[in-house]
Order: structure tokens, then C-alpha cells, then sequence
């Protein structure tokens, strides 16, 4: 229960530094031994503050490595981490990361370290910056040997808008396949915009897709799909920057990708009008904290720094119109780090599995199609059905569907779905998105990628 009320305690004064009076809430975070900061901003008008505890039972080394913009690059060509921070922190104790970060920060990770290898750790990472093969070689000599972590991240920015978000640990990147809800986007409604941030916490660069959907009617609004993002690096999308989204806004994202993802949704204010005040950004004028560059190495003591009451507008990134709340981290779609609100029954479930193409009916998997195939099959085996419907659909890479077939199942089995081009054609080449939904569900269970073509 002590490490619990530790994780409480800084998730708690969070909240209350970022109005949790007013009706915002702060999730508690959860411990882990590398934690993704998605969204870093220290230009145009925005601060941030990065706050790490230590909640485990020893003393323990911190290393946080920084990321500059969405390189669209893979490794080896991918620049790799931009700067790099380290400190030593005492059992319960915390550090604050303010004035130290560099400009060019726009995502981190924490990683904590044994504090016997620690000195050795924060040497090596500074060898690693600006190289991603000696960062990966870091990765595998010093991840994971620390004291678990938590973390928390508050932004100041433009026209009153502030924000705060607890860092993401690995029980919260979910599992294979990865999927992520984005519950609640804005362009220019009530006053306000989103910004998407998404980071890639997995080994391999990824390629990310995102469906925009409108709240009310759940009709697809826009498909945007990213190549290249490679480990460590983020995309951060903003919502009044995507032409297709219309103004007065309001829904949500699904996001997607072979690997695992951290995702953060904030909400900061539009420029004031006629119908919207707000107060000026805070400029919070704490007591200095020593705060180690990255070339330097760290001091054996720690120095907590007062934080900030900020005033004016909050932004909201959670399921209400008031613009009280904080942001939201998204947890990943089949992750079980939060308590589910539905109790299950004893009997089995009804379940679908193994979902993938084949270039025959019941075949085994495909996933790479020549040029000029006309057919291919998506196959999917289902079990403990009772009446229940499954919903299968195919998009191509710029959105167009290729399949909506919807079937109800009874019982056990196997079933093999044919998929045509436009007018029985050929499938054109490029990528192609299949999903499989169950009982009426807006939300995919089963997600897979296939490609035509070289």
C-alpha cells in the first residue's frame, strides 16, 4: 500500500495544481522502469515541467533520453535521440525537469538504471545522442534495471491553455495487435483544438494509420497513414492543421500500428474572440533546481521544486464540455490496466481470432500479394458464438471500401471471406487495412495490414 499512496500522492498534487477543485481529474500513474513522454513543447509560447518519482523500495538512476521533430526516417537514417538528462534519485524522492530542457525536445522516454551502473549508464547514453544504433546497444545493457518510476507531465501554453498528463509506462502500451482510442478530438468547437501526439515506444520503425471519426454519426471524417516513425520519435497532429476535418468538430480517432504506441490527446484554447476570455499564460517563477546538462555528470542529491499554481482556462481532453478537465492518455485497446465495468459471466465468450489473408479460400496467411491479384480471402476462425454478428470490412490505402459483410454466427468455426477489386478488378497495389468488429462494436477486435505490389 505504500508504493500505491506514493504513485497517489504525485498524481494528487498534480491534479490539484492543475484544478482538480474545478472538476478536473488526474489519473493515477503507473510505475514502470521506462515511461514515454509523448508530447514536449518549449517554443511558441509553451513550457513544460516533467516530473519523475521514485517509487521503489532503493535509490535509483534516471536517464531521459529527448526527441526532436517526426524525422521520417528509419534507422540507420533516423537521427536518433536529440540530448539526454540524468540524475540520481533517493528512494521517494522526486525529480522536476523545468529550465533544462532543450528546445528541440518535442517527445522523451525515462528509462530507469541500477544505481550501481549508473554513472557508467549516463556515460554511454551521452555517446548515444545523435546515433540510434548505440542507443539501441544502451537500451539493451541498462533498460529495466532500475527502481520502477511514475511520472507526470504539465504544459503551459498560448491564450491560458495548460494541461497535464501522467507519463506512460509499459503496462500501459497494451499488446499485439496495437490499437488506441482517441475518445475525444475538437476543431474550433467550444473554443477549442486538439493536438494528437503519438509515439512509437516499440524496436522497429513503424508506419501509423488513423481514422477520424464524427462523434454523432460515427461516419469516417478522414484517413491519415504516416510511414517512418521511428523509435522514440513522435507525430503530433493538429487538428486545425488537417484541412479535411471540419471546423465545429467533434470526435474521435482510432489509432494503429505494428507496433506499440504511447498517445496523448490535448486541448488548448483557440486565439480569444468576442465570445472567449481568457487570462494570460502563467509564468511561474519556482525556486532554481540544479538541473545536470547532458554532458555533465549528475549530482548525488535531489532538490524537489515548488510547483506553480497556474491560472486561467484549463483545457479539456476528457468526455465533458467544460473546460475544466485534463488530457487524456490513451491506453491501448486490449490492455487491461484499467478495471473493466462489466462483470463477465462464467460461461465462455464469444471470441474471433486468427484473422488473416490468404491467397485461397481457408488458405494459410498472406500478407504480401503480387501485382494484378484479383482475389485474396480474409479467414478468421470464431468460437462460443450464440446468434452473435461479425462484421468484417476492407479499406484500401486511401479510405475506399472494399468490404462491409456482416454475418451472424452460431457456435464454432472457420469462415473464409472472398475480397474483389472495384467491379470483381484486380486489386490495385499499395497497402490495405482489414478489421473484424462483433456485435454492433464501433471498435475493431482484430486488425491486420496486407499489401499488392512490390
Amino acid at each position: 500500500m505504500k508504493k500505491l499512496r506514493l504513485v497517489l500522492t504525485l498524481a494528487l498534487a498534480l491534479g490539484l495544481l492543475m484544478g482538480l477543485t474545478t472538476g478536473a481529474t488526474v489519473s493515477a500513474a503507473y510505475p514502470g522502469k521506462k515511461i514515454q513522454l509523448p508530447s514536449i513543447n518549449v517554443e511558441n509560447g509553451w513550457s513544460t515541467w516533467i516530473h519523475a518519482q521514485n517509487v521503489g523500495d532503493d535509490d535509483t538512476g534516471a536517464v531521459v533520453f529527448f526527441w526532436g521533430e517526426y524525422s521520417r526516417l528509419c534507422p540507420p537514417n533516423s537521427p536518433g535521440p536529440a540530448a539526454v538528462m540524468c540524475q540520481r534519485i533517493v528512494q521517494h524522492g522526486v525529480w522536476t525537469l523545468r529550465s533544462a530542457i532543450p528546445t528541440e525536445a518535442k517527445a522523451a522516454i525515462i528509462y530507469a538504471v541500477d544505481k550501481d551502473v549508473f554513472d557508467d549508464a549516463c556515460r554511454d547514453a551521452v555517446d548515444a545522442i545523435g546515433d540510434d544504433s548505440a542507443w539501441t546497444q544502451w537500451k539493451a545493457a541498462y533498460q529495466g534495471t532500475g527502481q520502477p518510476l511514475a511520472a507526470a507531465v504539465m504544459r503551459f501554453g498560448p491564450h491560458g491553455s495548460s494541461s497535464s498528463y501522467v507519463g506512460i509506462s509499459e503496462a500501459m502500451e497494451g499488446e499485439y495487435p496495437y490499437g488506441y482510442y482517441a475518445l475525444l478530438l475538437k476543431k474550433e468547437y467550444q473554443g477549442q483544438n486538439a493536438e494528437l501526439s503519438i509515439q512509437n515506444s516499440g524496436q522497429y520503425c513503424v508506419s501509423v494509420l488513423i481514422e477520424y471519426r464524427e462523434s454523432d454519426t460515427c461516419q469516417l471524417t478522414y484517413t491519415q497513414h504516416f510511414e517512418g516513425l521511428a523509435p522514440g520519435e513522435a507525430l503530433h497532429l493538429k487538428t486545425e492543421e488537417i484541412e479535411a476535418i471540419p471546423t465545429n468538430w467533434l470526435g474521435t480517432a482510432f489509432v494503429t500500428a505494428s507496433q506499440p504506441l504511447g498517445v496523448v490527446v490535448e486541448h488548448s484554447n483557440v486565439p480569444p474572440t468576442a465570445t472567449l476570455t481568457s487570462t494570460a499564460t502563467p509564468t511561474p517563477t519556482p525556486t532554481p533546481t540544479p538541473t545536470p546538462t547532458g554532458t555533465s555528470m549528475p549530482t548525488a542529491t535531489l532538490t524537489s521544486t515548488p510547483t506553480p499554481t497556474p491560472t486561467g482556462t484549463t483545457t479539456t481532453a476528457t468526455a465533458t464540455s467544460t473546460a475544466t478537465a485534463t488530457p487524456t492518455v490513451i491506453v491501448a485497446a486490449n490492455s487491461d490496466v484499467y478495471i473493466p465495468l462489466v462483470i463477465k459471466e462464467p460461461s465462455p465468450e464469444p471470441t474471433v481470432s486468427n484473422l488473416h489473408m490468404s491467397s485461397a479460400p481457408y488458405g494459410p496467411p498472406v500478407t504480401q500479394f503480387p501485382s494484378g491479384t484479383a482475389v485474396v480471402y480474409a479467414v478468421f476462425s470464431y468460437s462460443h458464438m450464440q446468434d452473435d454478428e461479425v462484421r468484417v470490412t476492407v479499406h484500401d490505402q486511401v479510405g475506399s471500401i472494399l468490404l462491409g459483410q456482416v454475418e451472424t454466427y452460431t457456435g464454432s468455426g472457420m469462415e473464409s471471406i472472398e475480397v474483389s477489386g472495384p467491379g470483381g478488378e484486380a486489386l490495385a497495389d499499395g497497402w490495405y487495412v482489414t478489421r473484424v468488429y462483433a456485435n454492433s462494436s464501433l471498435f475493431p477486435i482484430e486488425t491486420i495490414y496486407w499489401d499488392v505490389g512490390s
